[in-house]
Parts: structure tokens; sequence; C-alpha cells
């Protein structure tokens, strides 16, 4: 194939791609960590008008100039998003994963006590199973982290795409 070709296609399939560069991005004060999300990610939230309940939504755009998130049912402004919590999917899927354990442990041994005269439900089947549990349900509760927007984190929108041609000609220029 020829190389000008290749090289034209190659950009012009770029351009698809530059809608990608406007995201929402968390971020600490005085730390170069940042979270971003973009265009599709699922998001949860708490809106300041209703602070007790907490909303999910997916993102179908984000708008830089007007400094709003655009969801599936809804238009939410940035300074009307009090907290977003982020969930740590294989933190879950662990804790899940040993509260299937326990649960399986507790009932195959209660099954097995009851239809057999030679197994008996001791202290440490008990002690096994209720550790279990109790250990899959604290995993599970600390499997997500919660970032409550002022004084430590803020969030903004970041727009990385280049201006057309037709954007830079209205640029004023002293």
């Amino acid at each position: 194939m020829n190389p000008r070709i290749l090289l034209i296609l190659v950009f012009s399939l770029l351009g698809q791609l530059a809608s990608a560069q406007v995201f929402l991005q968390i971020e600490k004060i005085n730390d170069p960590k940042t979270i971003k999300f973009g265009r599709s990610n699922l998001i949860e939230f708490k809106h300041k008008d209703y602070p007790d309940d907490w909303q999910r939504g997916r993102i179908d755009d984000i708008l830089y100039d007007e400094n709003v998130v655009v969801f599936t049912n809804q238009i939410v402004h940035l300074d009307e998003i009090e907290a977003i919590k982020i969930y740590r999917p294989g933190i879950k899927a662990l804790g899940q994963t040993i509260l299937a354990f326990s649960y399986a442990w507790c009932v195959y041994g209660g099954i097995a006590a009851l239809a057999s005269e030679e197994f008996s439900l001791g202290l440490n089947e008990i002690l096994i199973g209720g550790f279990g549990i109790l250990t899959g349900t604290l995993i599970k509760k600390f499997s997500s982290k919660t970032y409550k927007m002022g004084k430590s984190y803020r969030m903004r929108i970041v727009d990385l795409r280049f201006p057309t041609p037709e954007e830079l000609m209205k640029i004023e220029r002293p």
C-alpha cells in the first residue's frame, strides 16, 4: 500500500477520536494523580439538591464551554455535584467470592449435619463460615471510595482538542 494513502487514512481516523479528548477529571489539591471519566463511563454521584441519595448515570456528553455533564436522563452542572463514589471492581469481586464460599460452607455443613449421623457441625465449621461472612462483608464495604468535592478534591472538565482552522480564524489577536 502506498505510504501516503496510509498516512492520510491514519490521520482521518485519528480525527474521529478527537471527541475522546474531552473528559471529566477529579483531582486532589497539590497531587498530580487524577481520576478521569470520559463519555460512556458510568459514575455514581450525589447531587446538592438531593444530598441523601446517590444517583447513577452514564455520561453521554461533556460540554466544556457550559461546564456541564450530560447524563442519559439529566443534565448536571459541575457545581451541583457534591460527591462521587468510585468502586474498585477487583476488591468487590474478592469480597463477593469470599461471601459465596462462606455461605456455601455453612449451607453444605448444615445439610451434611442433617443428612448424616456421622457428621456433626462443630465449632471449627461455624468459625470458618462466620469468619468468611464477616471478612467478605467488610471487604465489600470498603470496596468503594467517596470523593467529596470541596477543600481537598475538585472536579473540572478538561478539553485537549486542537482548535479547527475556523476556530483559529475567530480568535482575536492583539
